[in-house]
Formats: C-alpha cells, structure tokens, sequence
C-alpha cells in the first residue's frame, strides 16, 4: 500500500506543533497536497487515510471569520475547507472500514 504520503502530512502536523503559526499555516497546504497525493496513488485507501483528510477539512472549516481574518493580516490566508467536504471524507472513512473510528460513527 501507498500511504507514505499520508504519514508526511501527518509527521508535517506533528512538526507544525513546535512551528511558528506561519509556518503552520504554510505547511497545511503542503499536508493537503501529500493527502491528495496519497489517495490518487492509492487504489484502495483505508478509513484512516480518508479519516485524515477529513481532520484537515474539519480543522479549516471549523475556523472562525475572525480567526482566519486575523491569521491573514498577521501571517498568512489559511486554507479553507467547508464542513460538507469534511463529512464527505468521513463518510468515505465509514464506507471503507466500518466502525473504524469511534468518533466517526
């Protein structure tokens, strides 16, 4: 299996948390990319690996205005997400490994 682009997003999460929030907000991009990139290489992804994107979705998602307004004009845009595409990724999660994940069901 091809998850190794899951674990350079996580491992970059990880990283992100002794990082400036520049820094964090620069790298989240790059955690969507190896997300991305992990699923289109992988022909059957496991729950966690669509569990994953969804966290990043819900992260960006669950933003405040403020927040994110206010991370622009001291740091950097961060991403942005919808809660729609998060709970489509946790339901993919669900689809492929069932009751995986208590805190998907």
């Amino acid at each position: 299996r091809r998850v190794h682009g899951y674990w350079s997003g996580i491992l970059l999460s990880i990283v992100g948390e002794y990082q400036s929030t520049t820094d964090q907000l620069k790298n989240a991009f790059v955690m969507r990319e190896h997300f991305d990139r992990a699923l289109a290489l992988n022909p059957s992804p496991n729950g966690t690996c669509y569990h994953v994107v969804g966290m990043w979705c819900f992260t960006f998602a669950d933003m405040s205005w403020v927040s994110r307004k206010a991370a622009a004009m001291l740091f950097a845009s961060p991403p942005t997400s919808t809660y729609d595409e998060a709970l489509k990724f946790f339901l993919l999660a669900e689809s492929v490994e069932p009751n995986f994940y208590v805190k998907n069901a």
